[in-house]
């Protein structure tokens, strides 16, 4: 059985992994403040934002 993405499910993904991106970022910048090492959130940001890509490409090329 093949389920696809409905346009509406795939903006609620896109806009919840921005938000994450987002948060990410705030991460970021208080750990430089801190004067802690950001590397946690530099990466978790690398893999969130690889995968909204990733989502949109498929969806781009159809295949979602």
């Amino acid at each position: 059985m093949t389920e696809s993405v409905s346009l509406m499910e795939l903006v609620h993904i896109q806009l919840a992994l921005k938000a994450r991106i987002i948060h990410c970022d705030k991460q970021i910048a208080d750990c430089k403040q801190l004067d802690i090492d950001p590397d946690i959130w530099i990466n978790t940001k690398a893999n969130i934002n690889s995968g909204l890509l990733k989502l949109e490409g498929k969806y781009n090329k159809g295949e979602l």
